[in-house]
């Protein structure tokens, strides 16, 4: 791998870019069965290249073991604070603008990038489901033991799962 770099690098100098060593990562994907013994050095321009077990790009959170449950925490760190805002609002604005502060700030990260992440496991899942019913029951002033089927046919809110299938 070491030599494939050296490759990349060359070209990189021949064409006048540069590559910032400071940014620069590497990740090895493996099955969560098997721990990867996989530990060597790479270097660019003398400076070690670190190793991670998880990395953002694009907004999409990577881990090492593909189960996507980096990206499903960080989802849940970044609608939190958005749920809190809805709830600040409900009384002060109509129903209308609060459906659409909810599309604005919590279902537009359920939606992004939900056919990459969207091949999580169950458990992963029923976190952002949990999670996108108390914002509708915030929303609409429900109690917490409110069933939310009924909720799901009079809105135009898709439930998780029929986003991502």
């Amino acid at each position: 791998m070491q030599g494939d770099l050296t490759e990349i690098q060359n070209y990189m100098c021949m064409n006048r870019l540069t590559i910032n060593v400071n940014k620069t990562k590497y990740m090895i994907f493996s099955s969560g069965f098997k721990p990867t013994v996989f530990d060597f050095l790479l270097e660019l321009n003398t400076v070690s290249i670190e190793r991670v077990s998880t990395f953002k790009y694009l907004g999409l959170v990577f881990d090492d073991k593909l189960n996507w449950r980096s990206h499903i925490d960080y989802i849940v760190a970044k609608i939190n604070p958005m749920i809190k805002v809805l709830f600040r609002l409900r009384d002060s604005v109509p129903w209308k603008i609060n459906l659409s502060v909810y599309f604005a700030l919590i279902h537009s990260h359920f939606n992004y990038m939900s056919n990459v992440w969207g091949s999580c496991t169950q458990n992963c899942l029923k976190t952002l489901e949990i999670l996108q019913k108390r914002a509708l029951k915030i929303l609409f002033k429900l109690l917490y033991l409110t069933l939310t089927s009924k909720l799901f046919n009079l809105l135009p809110v898709l439930p998780i799962k029929s986003i991502i299938f």
